[in-house]
């Protein structure tokens, strides 16, 4: 993997990062620490399993279910 490719999947993460809070936040109005610090440690895969959860999750406990 090249130095821009490794910059690139980090960009991306960020964003998705990024989305899913604002998700959060426009949804639930707050997001716990908890979960935050989630977001800031989760893999591609979890990420985009918690970006589908959030459409027709009730909570952020939903959200992050195992």
């Amino acid at each position: 993997m090249t130095t821009a490719d490794r910059l690139l999947a980090k960009g991306e993460a960020k964003g998705r990062a990024d989305t899913l809070r604002r998700q959060l936040a426009l949804k639930f109005k707050s997001v716990p620490d908890q979960f935050t610090r989630l977001i800031d440690t989760a893999t591609p895969e979890q990420m985009r399993t918690w970006t589908d959860r959030i459409i027709d999750a009730a909570s952020p406990e939903e959200v992050f279910a195992p």
